[in-house]
């Protein structure tokens, strides 16, 4: 960290500035790709990175770099962006003065391990897959990162950070009648070498729902009620109703901020959504500090169905005379923070999953996602899921979408579950052109009322 201590400027280095602010980080990263346990790519790289922000008479000029020696000719760069815009109407939240030291707790550093045992373990990982009698075509793809950071600003806000984070994802491909068909489960854990026990651990999982999976019949597409999982629950609430109240989509939209109106009623009593960048340290989404410097602390976005909060940055904060929510995120160094989402998920409600499926009655049950589109309209494509029938989980189903109007199925949620998983899963968030975003999400079994299958 000293070695990024001694690029910091000095603020006379910003005569003429309301608002500064740096970010400095060294990186270093690997990642193995097998298939069919062939060594298809090992890659492994080291970046410096910085950029300078600069607020000046309401205008913003941002410039990003990659020779931490560069700094100060950036700033005068970034001074000199903001000035030529300058006339507009951008402010920030005040906040006092921060220093924090973080260091993710780990055992074993990644970048201390040696490729050929990143390889080794990749093939360990094939070769528990292999076990599978159908399975044709299985991938893996083990990835790695450690990072050192450090932010400063105008205000006197110095963060530091030693990060360090290992993903993974498994896939497992057999063919039924001619036709491919493909499972798989993924995790982004900050933590060190040692997380990828994590992963074996999902070993058992994946395979039994793969097996699921090559079962299943076709499903039929039609207006059901139906039941998400935790996980697919954790898409809707991310994908859905999470970005849907990023306040940088709807903060200048005079429709949709009236549509987003806190106090609002979007859905039932039944549905609550929460983030929360502090909800679990392992977490690919967990963040005590975003990267404007401002605390994580938990938001509700819903609370029983009105709405009661917004994801900010300082400058949609200001903006909309609201709170800050430590959500101003950036992919690295390279880019400006902009309005993301950290740990999203549904809340927990009374019912057991028994209970669920007996008011379900006849229905299908829902399973994961392969991706999808949200917003106000949403696709989900769901990884395999069950016909329900007279309260009983039966025949495994696949090939269906799940889609709708996203404060239409507010409005038809009736109740979840009593126990809410998280998932931090390897894909990542994508937005504005950055990505992938470590992020978590999760949530209990959802029951939602007249909800579009789309099958074949």
């Amino acid at each position: 960290m000293n070695e990024l201590e001694k690029y910091l400027p000095q603020k006379g280095d910003f005569p003429t500035a309301d608002y500064w602010e740096i970010h400095l980080e060294k990186g270093f990263s690997t990642s193995v790709h097998l298939k069919n346990g062939k060594v298809e790519s090992v890659d492994q790289n080291d970046a410096d990175r910085g950029n300078v922000r600069i607020l000046k008479n309401g205008g913003w000029g941002f410039s990003s770099f990659n020779r931490l020696e560069d700094i100060r000719q950036n700033i005068q760069m970034a001074l000199d962006y903001a000035g030529g815009i300058g006339g507009g109407d951008a402010k920030v939240a005040s906040l006092p003065p921060i220093s924090a030291d973080l260091k993710t707790a780990y055992q074993t550093d990644p970048a201390s391990v040696s490729l050929a045992d990143k390889v080794a373990l990749a093939q360990k990982f094939h070769a528990m897959l292999r076990e599978h009698p159908r399975g044709d075509l299985i991938e893996i793809n083990l990835g790695d990162r450690t990072r050192q950071s450090i932010f400063l600003n105008s205000e006197g806000t110095i963060i530091k950070r030693d990060e360090v984070m290992v993903d993974g994802a498994l896939r497992i491909t057999g063919m039924v009648e001619g036709r491919p068909e493909t499972y798989q489960t993924t995790f982004r854990h900050r933590i060190g070498y040692e997380g990828y026990a994590h992963l074996e651990s999902l070993v058992p999982r994946l395979l039994r729902e793969f097996d699921e999976l090559l079962s299943a019949v076709q499903a039929k597409g039609g207006v059901f009620d139906v039941i998400l999982d935790p996980r697919i629950a954790g898409v809707f609430a991310h994908e859905a109703f999470g970005h849907t109240s990023e306040a940088d989509f709807f903060s200048r939209d005079a429709r949709l901020a009236d549509v987003m109106r806190l106090g609002k009623r979007l859905g039932t009593d039944a549905i609550s959504i929460y983030e929360d960048p502090t909800l679990d340290l392992l977490s690919g989404g967990t963040i005590l500090y975003d990267d404007e410097g401002v605390p994580g602390k938990r938001t509700a976005l819903l609370d029983k169905g009105v709405i009661a909060g917004h994801l900010h940055s300082r400058e949609t904060a200001a903006m909309m005379g609201e709170p800050v929510s430590g959500n101003a995120r950036a992919v690295n160094a390279a880019f400006p923070p902009i309005v993301r989402m950290t740990n999203t998920f549904i809340g927990a409600g009374d019912a057991t999953l028994e209970e669920l499926l007996k008011e379900l009655g006849n229905g299908v049950m829902v399973m994961s996602s392969r991706g999808g589109m949200g917003g106000e309209d949403f696709t989900f494509s769901a990884m395999h899921g069950f016909l329900v029938e007279n309260g009983k989980v039966t025949q495994p189903i696949k090939n269906f979408t799940l889609s709708g109007n996203l404060f239409e199925t507010l409005r038809n949620i009736t109740a979840c579950s009593n126990k809410v998983e998280m998932f931090s899963t390897g894909g990542g968030c994508g937005k504005g052109g950055q990505m992938p975003l470590p992020v978590g999400m999760g949530g209990p079994y959802v029951l939602i009322k007249n909800a579009l299958i789309g099958g074949r």
